[in-house]
């Protein structure tokens, strides 16, 4: 079988459905309301309100693939109950130069599930940045350097990748974050009363509270006794 069968072997419209809840053949018609879609074939991409980087990179690299939207290719658009809405790639069939290029595309996901590595490993890092900064911002110290967020992603890095690939677990949790801020001088000192040092040091009299007073000045110089 050559990839241009590959491609007529694809879902035809009329058959599709986003689940198993859906009817099938949603908006058969093109975009401009004109014209039957039902025989045109779906890519095996799509993306949603929820997709995430890898999700993205598939479906903007299948479309540059396939030479981005015209006669012959359309992205068709609807909500959804479920994501909030989903886009698809639909292919015209009767057109050899896009059916060729949607049966190439789709053996492609079959030997490997990403069209383009170095774009969705952008997307993540982007991803991961943006959450970072989002989550651990409010205790990043005043006037922080530029690159701060990419300090804490690479000391973080393997946990910060399985949050974008796992949403909803597995990354860094608001004590991992704080201790990165802290190794790396990026939140601001931590003020640490006298009464504190004593009952974790518990060094009697006078000692301690010179000792501790030093401790406190070493931590907080605009601490004044």
């Amino acid at each position: 079988m050559d990839v241009s069968d590959h491609g007529r072997e694809l879902t035809r419209y009329a058959d599709w459905a986003p689940t198993g809840f859906d009817a099938k053949g949603l908006h058969e018609r093109d975009l401009n309301g004109n014209g039957d879609r039902s025989d045109w074939r779906v890519l095996p991409v799509s993306r949603t309100r929820d997709s995430d980087p890898a999700e993205d990179s598939n479906f903007t690299a299948a479309l540059e693939l396939l030479g981005g939207e015209g006669d012959h290719v359309e992205v068709h658009r609807f909500g959804h109950w479920g994501p909030g809405w989903i886009e698809i790639i639909l292919v015209d069939p009767e057109d050899d130069r896009a059916i060729e290029a949607a049966g190439e595309i789709a053996c492609r996901l079959e030997d490997y599930p990403l069209l383009d590595e170095d774009d969705c490993s952008r997307r993540e890092y982007e991803a991961a940045i943006e959450q970072i900064e989002d989550q651990a911002g409010r205790w990043v110290k005043a006037d922080p350097p530029a690159d701060w967020a990419a300090q804490v992603y690479r000391a973080l890095e393997d946990r910060s990748i399985d949050a974008m690939r796992n949403p909803g677990g597995g990354g860094p949790d608001d004590q991992e974050y704080r201790a990165v801020l802290r190794r790396w001088k990026l939140s601001e000192p931590r003020f640490i009363h006298p009464r504190r040092l004593l009952r974790r040091f518990r060094r009697p009299g006078i000692v301690a509270w010179q000792w501790a007073n030093l401790r406190i000045r070493e931590r907080n110089p605009e601490y004044c006794d």
